[in-house]
């Protein structure tokens, strides 16, 4: 019962705010903006998501080499990430398609902690990339955003959240691990992780998939700027490394569904920051979002052909 409730407030949340939107703009001038895009960047912007796809997924596949006993090819890797992100972006929670990944996942020779410990901490890495970015981007435009109207201390809440990443990673919880009763079996399997991921953060694989993490980053403000020139809108470079993965990071809070509306919110109130008008913020986020759904999609189109064609095998097996 509580899942279709949760999902029935996060399309209420989404709906709405993009009703709001919509009830503030000029429908006929947003059709005029995507009619007047250029092609040529629309589809640089698209190959940027392509590319951080394939990256964030051989970030996943180092996470989970560095663990397996037995080799696991980048393509089964691929189409777990692929399947991921498609029920990620439909159902509630925001973790159904990490659950996924976890389900396929155990098939291979892998323990119960280290499958949820490559995908916790592909997350962590994810997030952490962003974060620094962010960051960077505060940084090297302090004085444009010094400047802006809203409360710097936004700015500053991401560089606190680098500190406090980098404090835990270091804190020793062994003494407090090794006290938890192992006899329930939901405790066992946390400490399990727990071991996972701390082991995680000992390997190779860890900080090359941070770098990973920091490189898809960068393409994530690489396809903005795109979009932002496929649409005549000129922002300083600087202020897009830091606005993309603020907006992004926000985009994951789990009070909407897949993002809308907070995503066309976020672009709509940092562009105007900087002189950019509603209809063409508002313009380039549903394209970008629109980007993300389709590539998603494809996960889902994927896993059914792939479910499909499993079910005709088990047929023809049988006959």
């Amino acid at each position: 019962m509580k899942q279709p409730l949760l999902l029935l407030a996060k399309l209420t949340v989404s709906i709405g705010l993009l009703s709001l939107i919509a009830n503030k703009i000029d429908l006929q001038k947003l059709t005029v903006l995507l009619a007047a895009s250029r092609t040529i960047y629309i589809l640089a912007a698209f190959g940027g998501i392509i590319l951080g796809l394939l990256l964030s997924s051989f970030r996943w596949h180092l996470l989970v080499l560095s663990k397996a006993h037995s080799r696991i090819g980048f393509g089964a890797i691929l189409d777990l990430y692929l399947v991921g992100l498609f029920f990620n972006s439909l159902l509630p929670g925001g973790i159904a398609g990490d659950m996924a990944r976890v389900h396929h996942l155990q098939r291979h020779p892998l323990t119960v902690g280290d499958v949820f410990g490559s995908v916790v901490v592909d997350r962590v890495l994810g997030v952490l990339g962003l974060i620094l970015i962010s960051t960077s981007g505060a940084l090297l435009c302090q004085t444009t955003l010094l400047q802006l109207e809203f409360p710097i201390h936004l700015v500053y809440l991401f560089t606190v959240g680098v500190i406090i990443c980098a404090a835990i990673l270091r804190i020793p919880l062994e003494r407090w691990v090794e006290r938890l009763p192992r006899t329930n079996p939901m405790v066992a399997k946390c400490i399990s992780i727990y071991i996972s991921v701390r082991d995680y953060l000992r390997t190779k694989a860890f900080w090359t998939g941070l770098g990973i993490s920091l490189v898809v980053a960068i393409i994530w403000v690489g396809t903005m700027f795109f979009l932002a020139r496929s649409f005549d809108i000129s922002v300083p470079p600087a202020y897009l490394i830091w606005m993309v993965p603020t907006v992004a990071i926000l985009s994951t809070l789990p009070v909407s569904f897949s993002g809308w509306g907070i995503r066309e919110v976020g672009y709509i109130y940092f562009l105007k920051q900087v002189g950019v008008p509603t209809e063409k913020a508002l313009t380039i986020s549903i394209v970008f979002g629109g980007m993300v759904l389709l590539t998603n999609l494809i996960g889902g189109i994927w896993y059914l052909l792939r479910t499909i064609l499993a079910r005709l095998k088990g047929v023809s097996a049988t006959l």
